[in-house]
């Protein structure tokens, strides 16, 4: 079973063909400007489950022998300690300088981080697919991140239509343990088909996704959404395409000002939320 990525909720999907030549280079041309301006550097912020697998995947990235994705368009930099104590990634992707901060947050966690969250231009939080069968009081269990993610929807720091990245991480997992583990056991709600198939795993994943998809109550925002795994090559290729179309959009909407107030979290800041995380 492959992976996927789509779009969802939004306006436009994300392929080559997504801009025309001329507004591509007209928002490459104001990303340059923040670049030269020194405002293009952005805190990513990982909230979750599954954060350190995807930091570890990327942070394959600082090997420059890695040529499992050649197009990636994603380099790591360095890899640094900040004065809170949390694990500062640098990467690199087109024009954009994200600094990724594992924050290592649990459902409940969200405000005091709120200073990271309020200013960001984006999220991507991702959810374990394989943890379906657990309770809501499991903190790594998908019903645990769908409250969590409700949550996130509705602070005030998550307003003005900011964009919304979903990863939902390993997949292959997820599959495996379905054939004994049916989703209706778990999730009563779900009506899909019982008889364990491709076409059922397919369907059941898309359904968990469906879930979160439909606590989105702001139809200004759009929503990414990628299902992945652990060996998946794709990855850091995905994550680097949804930030520079992410970006690419900001920059040709209209209120795009170099002075504009970063209170209303349109700012050059870009996090990266990472569903509920397990301590360890």
């Amino acid at each position: 079973m492959g992976c996927s990525s789509s779009k969802v909720q939004g306006r436009i999907a994300l392929d080559d063909g997504l801009y025309t030549s001329d507004r591509r280079e007209r928002a490459q041309e104001k990303l340059q400007q923040d670049r030269l301006a020194g405002t293009d550097t952005s805190d990513v912020v990982l909230l979750g489950t599954r954060s350190q697998a995807v930091v570890d995947r990327i942070d394959e990235l600082r090997d420059e022998t890695f040529q499992v994705m050649p197009h990636a368009d994603l380099r790591v930099v360095r890899r640094t300690p900040t004065p809170e104590g949390v694990i500062a990634t640098v990467f690199t992707t087109g024009a954009l300088t994200a600094t990724l901060l594992d924050v290592s947050l649990v459902p409940g966690e969200l405000e005091q981080y709120s200073g990271c969250l309020m200013h960001a231009l984006a999220f991507v939080f991702s959810v374990d697919l394989a943890r379906y069968d657990e309770p809501e009081s499991s903190p790594t269990s998908v019903k645990a991140a769908l409250k969590q993610f409700k949550k996130l929807c509705d602070t005030t720091w998550c307003i003005h239509g900011t964009p919304i990245v979903l990863l939902f991480d390993n997949e292959d997992a997820f599959a495996r343990k379905l054939a004994n583990e049916p989703l209706w056991k778990s999730f009563p709600s779900y009506e899909g088909p019982r008889d364990y198939s491709e076409d059922w795993v397919a369907t059941a994943r898309n359904w968990i996704a469906a879930r979160f998809y439909e606590l989105n109550m702001d139809a200004s925002r759009n929503m990414y959404g990628h299902f992945t795994h652990m060996d998946d090559p794709a990855l850091a290729r995905v994550v680097s395409a949804f930030v520079q179309d992410i970006l690419i959009q900001h920059a040709l909407m209209p209120h795009h000002d170099h002075d504009h107030d970063h209170s209303h979290g349109h700012g050059r800041r870009f996090s990266l939320g990472f569903g509920n995380r397990r301590k360890t």
